[in-house]
């Protein structure tokens, strides 16, 4: 793949100017390190993240919910849809952000997550610009747009686990502690069970230590967490408890699925608009070099993404979870330039931020608005 906009003086001008950043970005992390230069990044990826959209001050509609766990992060006897997600409110209640402060504990985990993002991108053998560049990425598409735009969730804790699960795909115990942890942020982090399973197969190869690894894992996650779903239920009122979810699944499988059917290619858009395209030059690449283990793992991890819409109607935000194919797409292409990456994947994003941040969900489908659809329209 080869786009030839050398001859273009736009295009001209873009890359002397990706020089010169990345040539002042380099010195800088020379002089500060690196992880000082991803502390930089990330808050840069934040503030641009809050002009790009318009940042939630306070919890919306949903996450009443959020913030009056954030106040009692153990009621009793009172109506909450989130109780089962405590881990987030929990830890924003311990740092003393309670109540509306659960905004701040959102932004500091999605905060987070570029910071290690940056780190593990550099690890991977991609220069400080083409770390930054894919930080970048990840702050000014739907995976941190929705928590900065909304802040009524938990996904940003459910992202910064699942990206650490994956960068510490080595060490099995941190990859499910970071699995078990998440179930109590977000039980659809259960749908990505197959997918880290997959990454641990690939590291240890199979036999019966990875059987035993596996069941053990699941064991091990799933049955405090059971425990503790029946001890929660025993307190609190809730309207989306499992019998909300399964019911519909049990009288007819396909009914939930058919709901968001003619919106989910809208949501596949949402997630990462333009920049898809990486990840599918990267599946090309993958494919035509006969590297099987990382085209399975993307192609599992957008699988195991998609049957969340057989349970839920948040298209965008179940879709959302399958954001680290950027991540592996990246650490693919970018690092021996494949398919001339490095010469049209800035202009792919600079497109991308000219498509509308949409979000859908069942049959409803908003527009994230900020600065630049504001200058847009």
């Amino acid at each position: 793949m080869h786009l030839n906009l050398r001859g273009w003086p736009p295009y001209r001008r873009l890359r002397v100017f990706e020089f010169r950043v990345a040539r002042r970005l380099h010195a800088f992390e020379k002089r500060t390190g690196p992880w000082r230069t991803a502390l930089l990044v990330a808050t840069a990826g934040m503030l641009l993240a809050s002009i790009y959209t318009r940042p939630a001050v306070k919890t919306g509609w949903f996450g009443k919910p959020l913030a009056e766990l954030a106040r009692d992060p153990i009621p009793v006897g009172v109506h909450n849809d989130l109780a089962f997600r405590v881990l987030t409110p929990m830890v924003s209640y311990l740092i003393g952000l309670r109540g509306e402060g659960v905004v701040l504990t959102n932004l500091l985990f999605a905060w987070l997550l570029l910071v290690i993002l940056y780190r593990e991108l550099r690890r991977s053998r991609i220069s400080s610009y083409y770390a930054a560049l894919g930080t970048l990425t990840l702050a000014l598409t739907v995976p941190t747009l929705t928590t900065v735009y909304y802040n009524d969730n938990t996904d940003a804790l459910a992202h910064l686990l699942l990206a650490a699960a994956y960068f510490q795909r080595k060490r099995p115990w941190v990859l499910w502690g970071c699995f078990a942890l998440s179930l109590y942020n977000r039980e659809a982090a259960l749908f990505m069970f197959p997918w880290l399973a997959y990454l641990r197969l690939r590291e240890r190869g199979w036999g019966r230590a990875y059987v035993l690894e596996i069941t053990g894992a699941l064991s091990c996650a799933l049955a405090p967490y059971l425990l503790f779903r029946k001890w929660v239920a025993s307190r609190v009122i809730m309207t989306y408890d499992l019998d909300f979810y399964l019911d519909p699944l049990l009288r007819y499988p396909l009914e939930i699925w058919r709901q968001t059917f003619g919106y989910q290619w809208l949501g596949w858009l949402s997630v990462y608009k333009t920049m898809w395209l990486v990840p599918v030059v990267a599946l090309i690449w993958l494919r035509r070099s006969q590297e099987s283990a990382k085209r399975n793992s993307i192609l599992l991890l957008l699988g195991c993404a998609y049957v969340q819409l057989f349970f839920g109607w948040d298209t965008t935000r179940y879709l959302s979870m399958a954001f680290p194919v950027m991540l592996i797409a990246w650490e693919t292409l970018v690092p021996h330039n494949r398919f001339d990456v490095k010469h049209w994947v800035v202009p792919c994003l600079i497109a991308s931020l000219a498509v509308p941040n949409l979000y859908t969900a069942h049959d409803i489908i908003e527009v994230m608005h900020g600065a630049i659809q504001a200058l847009l329209t």
